[in-house]
């Protein structure tokens, strides 16, 4: 859930304590009984309002709106939730507490959680905004690190002081936004958005409205579209390729202020500036309808001497390449261990899991290319993990080549 900051005074204590001293003395005739009666509705009236509009509480009721659109969204299709109650507080102090990022109780806990139970899931939606301060470099750098321990993305919201931006609503206006994070001050994040493990944490923004009408905006991160745009993409076709773009990246129905779901309008072109920083951008399409047009991840790929390598790794790099190489990954570790499980030796196993990957790979199938082995751990006996080679057909186009890629074993 949001992790708002605290507020200075108790808004509940100081209601409590202004209805005490409005006591009405008890009195009998005069109407004293019914001007008694209306003094403790007003201050019940007051009591209600600050509860219900206090930050936390918006908060919270903003974030459980978001999990019911979730869990109720239309269409069929194995779209399980699960919710972990972990604070981003916690996720910063356990990754205060190591060196690696993957010692950390959160990427034991993934693992567990996930691959470790033999029901992987697909996708990690982290509900905390994320600007570039080093100990919040540090905080998802351990979110990134326990998504690819398990192979799975983990989605989150951007701050706008992420760009250096007081409030969303100066987005607009905002120039040179690709020149944001130069200079010494963002070491640390280029950093990050260097490693390998980028390519499994995503940040979206603006910020979408949960509810409108009386009280304070229910505001909510923008990585709630975008998991819900996934999501639609499994009940669909069971993998979450087709997840970006005016047609598949569209979330309809959501509420709206002054003519638009999102906390603002962003210029023409600034998505294509988002795509750069590797953040996802919310175009709002109308008053009801905010659209992902383009699904990076945070890592920035690298560029080779030959143009096919360069593009390869772009469209590695990207939201729907990992979750389509990630849903089959965790079949074939799942298939694998059993096939171990059963006795049968890694060879035996290895094609077992290569006749299940070919029927996979005709014409119109989802992969233009897949091989599978279950090499032993060097010096553990017995011990083998899983490594893959897979190219697969994606709406933004086919690698070139297979990427190869290598898994734990449940």
């Amino acid at each position: 859930m949001a992790d708002p900051e605290d507020s200075a005074e108790d808004p509940l204590a100081a209601v409590l304590a202004a209805t005490e001293a409005q006591r009405p003395a008890v009195t009998v005739g005069g109407g004293s009984e019914a001007k008694a009666l209306a003094k403790v509705e007003a201050m019940i009236a007051l009591m209600q309002a600050a509860i219900l509009n206090h930050p936390r509480f918006v908060a919270l009721e903003a974030a459980w709106r978001s999990v019911q659109r979730l869990v109720f969204a239309p269409g069929e299709g194995p779209v399980v939730v699960k919710v972990l109650p972990a604070t981003k507080r916690e996720i910063v102090r356990d990754q205060r507490a190591v060196q690696d990022p993957e010692d950390s109780d959160l990427c034991a806990l993934l693992w567990h959680e996930g691959m470790g139970s033999e029901e992987p899931f697909s996708l990690l939606l982290a509900d905390y905004e994320f600007g570039a301060e080093p100990e919040e470099v540090q905080a998802m750098r351990g979110l990134a690190a326990g998504g690819a321990g398990a192979f799975v993305p983990v989605v989150a919201h951007a701050a706008p002081g992420l760009l250096d931006l007081p409030e969303w609503s100066a987005l607009p206006a905002k120039k040179d936004i690709a020149r944001v994070h130069e200079g010494p001050r963002h070491i640390a994040w280029r950093a990050l958005r260097e490693s390998e493990d980028a390519r499994f944490l995503a940040l979206v923004g603006p910020r979408v409205l949960a509810r409108g009408g009386e009280g304070a905006p229910r505001w909510v991160g923008g990585g709630w579209v975008l998991a819900s745009r996934i999501a639609d993409a499994f009940r669909r076709e069971g993998w979450a390729a087709a997840m970006e773009g005016r047609e598949h990246g569209t979330e309809s129905g959501l509420p709206a202020m002054g003519g638009v779901p999102t906390e603002c309008d962003p210029a023409d072109g600034q998505e294509v500036a988002f795509g750069l920083l590797g953040l996802t951008l919310l175009v709002p399409r109308g008053a009801e309808r905010a659209a992902v047009l383009l699904a990076p991840t945070l890592h920035k790929p690298p560029r080779f001497h030959a143009s096919g390598a360069t593009s390869d790794a772009a469209l590695a790099a990207r939201l729907p390449w990992v979750l389509g190489v990630g849903r089959f990954l965790h079949a074939l570790a799942l298939r694998g261990q059993r096939e171990l499980h059963r006795g049968r030796g890694a060879q035996a196993s290895a094609r077992a899991l290569n006749d299940w990957l070919a029927q996979f790979c005709d014409e119109d199938g989802p992969l233009a290319e897949a091989s599978a082995e279950l090499p032993e751990v060097k010096g553990h006996p017995g011990v083998h993990v899983l490594s893959a080679k897979l190219r697969p057909r994606l709406p933004q186009g086919t690698p070139g080549a297979a990427h190869r890629v290598m898994l734990n074993l449940p």
